[in-house]
């Protein structure tokens, strides 16, 4: 049901929104396979975004181009007519520096924290072909172990931080991290065009078709889940402009 969360085709405006899309996602759908620890709360990291060697203005540049992926995120750049390439970000500085990869599938921020805007020169603006979802999560042992009073104040604390702190998180060193790579290294900002997106939005949504029709399979609430994702996103997206 996470994956869900994660397939491409939904674009957000920004961190903020699928941050709060992903936390009230999880609250009102309690996915089984986060049931064995008690979640503090989640979110989004930043926005997937392709920083490249070479500029990616159309689907065309994109064909063949090896790129740095992990996860969910390999299935939109093999589908988008990419290479997905796994590899742990401390070794995506190298890799992208020696031509082993031509680029790298994520958020801004590793451009300025990993100074990965040294070894790109263009970030073309992709916020709809992946999200990637962050847990803060207890031992559901010792979360049991506390007594009602104890977890009530805990609850109260999460949901301070959540709004005061995890919302903007990730938001903030996404556009630190861009931000850096223009001032510093002067990387060129591309952004598709409304004919360019749609383009490579009927590919990405033909993958989240087949994903929610393989949930339904397995008997999971797949187009529940692709319902309230859709809806959660139109609420924040509006909140968070």
């Amino acid at each position: 049901m996470i994956e869900l969360l994660e397939l491409p085709g939904i674009s957000y405006n920004n961190a903020e929104a699928a941050t709060e899309v992903i936390w009230e996602f999880i609250q009102k759908m309690n996915p089984k396979e986060i049931q064995d620890t008690k979640v503090m709360f989640a979110g989004s990291a930043g926005l997937a975004h392709l920083s490249t060697k070479a500029p990616v203005r159309t689907l065309e540049d994109l064909q063949g181009m090896e790129n740095r992926t992990t996860g969910a995120s390999a299935l939109p750049m093999t589908a988008l007519g990419g290479v997905p390439v796994s590899m742990p970000m401390s070794e995506a500085y190298e890799s992208l520096s020696k031509g082993i990869v031509q680029g790298i599938l994520g958020p801004a921020s590793p451009l300025s924290t990993w100074k990965l805007a040294e070894v790109v020169d263009y970030v073309t603006i992709t916020p709809f072909i992946y999200t990637a979802t962050f847990f803060f999560t207890m031992n559901l042992d010792t979360w049991n172990s506390f007594p009602p009073d104890i977890q009530d104040a805990i609850l109260d604390i999460n949901e301070k931080i959540f709004k005061e702190k995890v919302v903007s998180l990730f938001e903030n060193d996404d556009k630190a991290g861009l931000q850096y790579g223009i001032d510093q290294e002067g990387l060129e900002i591309i952004e598709l065009s409304p004919e360019e997106t749609d383009r490579w939005l009927d590919i990405l949504n033909a993958v989240r078709e087949e994903n929610i029709a393989a949930a339904e399979e397995k008997g999971l609430p797949g187009n529940e889940a692709a319902d309230l994702i859709v809806e959660l996103a139109d609420k924040y997206n509006e909140i968070y402009k």
